[in-house]
This record gives structure tokens, sequence and C-alpha cells, in this order.
């Protein structure tokens, strides 16, 4: 699904990339970590497609499709960005406008211009929107305006919109840093839940490393824009995560929900344990259309 070969970036004085290799494979769900200013969030949107990378020999290629090469981004990038979903930190809705109306416009890549000025969208993506808010559990918001929601809502939204995209990757930079615990969890799940029903490939930038332990299978870590770890979650422990934070494991601890059943966060670590419950709406919901 991804294939990223000798990526660099710098900004002015500031090497953000250092020969970057990375390959993802579909269907899996990979987590990004790494302290602040490693190189996540540039990493992210050069998969997007939306920064070019410097001038050199590398390239940048999603579900085969070349996003990038030698610093120069594809010219059919706009179209080449359809079947890549991507999740932001401030969720980017339109807060005037309805719930529905912010998930529908993740049809607008395959919609004429007359009909998205109009908001006429064909029959199948209004199906699939509400089937998208069912899916993440807000179905029956769809009719406020996005600017009411509760920050969990507004990612939720912003989930259901890279559904209607008809996303084969989503791309979640840091969807869970506003959050509190546990609606953290909550987006974490439906992250997960999409990735192993839906089959659709994950990549997510965390911040907190127990929720990257707990709900990805693999890790990749960054630090000064070098890939320094590239494995299993479970292969992390304490002495590998002192030396991506550089000895500063409080940058990378967050609470998880439920503290009061769970060990000692450091032992998490080593020890991380898998939580599988997921909440989702009764189907009944539905009857409200």
């Amino acid at each position: 699904m991804i294939a990223v070969k000798n990526l660099w970036k710098t900004f002015g004085a500031v090497t953000a990339l250092q020969g970057v290799d990375l390959e993802v494979k579909k269907g899996e769900m990979v987590a990004l970590i790494g302290a602040s200013g490693s190189g996540k969030s540039t990493l992210m949107r050069h998969l997007a497609g939306l920064t070019a990378s410097n001038a050199a020999c590398c390239s940048v290629k999603v579900n085969q499709a070349e996003i990038q090469t030698d610093g120069c981004l594809n010219r059919q990038i706009r179209k080449l960005r359809r079947g890549i979903g991507v999740i932001f930190q401030q969720f980017n809705l339109v807060g005037r406008l309805s719930v529905y109306h912010n998930v529908l416009l993740g049809a607008l890549g395959r919609t004429a211009l007359w009909r998205s000025l109009l908001f006429f969208f064909k029959a199948e993506d209004h199906a699939l929107a509400q089937k998208a808010l069912l899916k993440v559990g807000i179905l029956d918001k769809m009719r406020q305006r996005a600017s009411t929601l509760s920050g969990v809502q507004q990612q939720r939204a912003a989930i259901a919109r890279a559904l209607v995209q008809k996303a084969d990757l989503i791309l979640a930079d840091e969807p869970i840093a506003s959050l509190d615990p546990q609606s953290s969890k909550k987006i974490m799940e439906i992250l997960r839940n999409l990735n192993q029903e839906e089959a659709i490939t994950v990549v997510v930038t965390l911040h907190q490393v127990e929720y990257a332990l707990n709900y990805c299978s693999r890790v990749v870590a960054l630090k000064s824009g070098r890939v320094v770890y590239d494995g299993p979650s479970a292969d992390l422990n304490s002495e590998m995560l002192r030396e991506i934070y550089e000895g500063d494991l409080d940058e990378a601890q967050a609470p998880m929900a439920d503290q009061k059943t769970e060990k000692p966060r450091i032992w998490r670590f080593i020890d991380p344990s898998i939580q599988n419950a997921s909440e989702y709406p009764d189907a009944s919901a539905a009857k409200a259309l």
C-alpha cells in the first residue's frame, strides 16, 4: 500500500526527514511514534501528497501509484488523493454545515462540479453517508451543525467523511491529541475496527505510546527524521523507548481510560494488553431516517 524510498525534507536549516524508507502492506495498522519534531507529521504530509520532498533520488508510492518522485508531485495528484483519507488533529470540518453535509463532502472527488455546488449528490453517496455515520456512532447527530459537536463527535464525523471518500488508506495525524482518555479510546477503537472489518490500511501518528501498543500491531519510531525502530509493538520495551525519546518517557506516556484496572504504565511498555471492547450504535438508530 505504501512504498517510501530515500525521503528527504528540509525547512531552511532544519532537516525534518533524513533518507526515510518505509513499506506498509495492505490491511496493516501502523503507528508512527516519536518525540515532538521527530518528523511524524511531515512524513504523513508526504504520504498524502500535500508536501513535496527535496529534489533527490526519492519516491513515494501509495497503492502502487507514484505520489511524488524526486521532489515533484504527480500531475494527477488530485485524482490520486481520492483514495487517501486524511484525518487531522483539528478535525477540519465546516462548522456552519450540518454533520451530514460534512460527511457527504467525502464524495466531492467523484462528483461533478455543478452537483457539488448544489449539494446534489447521488443516491448511492447519500446511502454511503448514512451508513458511515451509523458505523462511527453519530447517526443521531446528522442534522446538527458540526460546530455544536463535542471533540470526539467531530473526529467521528471526520472518520465518516473518509469512509464516504471510499479511501483504501486512512492517514490519521494525531487524531486523539486534543481528546480526553475515554474519547481517545473510542476513536482508536473505531480506527482499529475499520482496519479489521473493512480491510482499510491505517497509518496513525501518536504522541502517546500506550495507545500505539494497545491498538497497533506494528510501530515505526522516528528520531531526528530517521527511522530508528520498525517492528512489532510487542517487542518495544522501556529501554528502546528511552532511546527513542532521549530518556524523557514522560513525554511518551499518557493515561489510558479505565486506569483503575490497568497495570502501572511503565510495565505496559513491556507487557501491553490488548483491549477488544468496541462500542457501536444499535442499527435501530437508522429508524431516524
